[in-house]
């Protein structure tokens, strides 16, 4: 039996949204999708630079994918910037 522990994690519906999407695209269910995000980031011998590399990644998403994503704020607002 796999030792687990639920948790609840409390977001608007247009973060709900993007993870969910991003989770579809790679064909992972939305909390496989928030494990791996996290695990990488606990992985990362140095947070402040995985968190600054998502960004740049964000951004580029983000003038890729302009007209599809609607609120650059709420990224950020995510990520902690």
């Amino acid at each position: 039996m796999v030792n687990t522990a639920t948790l609840n994690i409390k977001t608007d519906n247009e973060t709900k949204k993007m993870i969910k999407t991003a989770a579809t695209k790679l064909g992972l269910s939305m909390n496989a999708f928030v494990v791996a995000v996290v695990r990488q980031a606990a992985k990362s011998k140095n947070l402040e630079d995985f968190y600054l590399n998502k960004i740049h990644e964000a951004e580029i998403y983000n003038y890729r994918h302009r007209h599809e994503v609607k609120s650059w704020s709420a990224l950020k607002n995510e990520y902690g910037v």
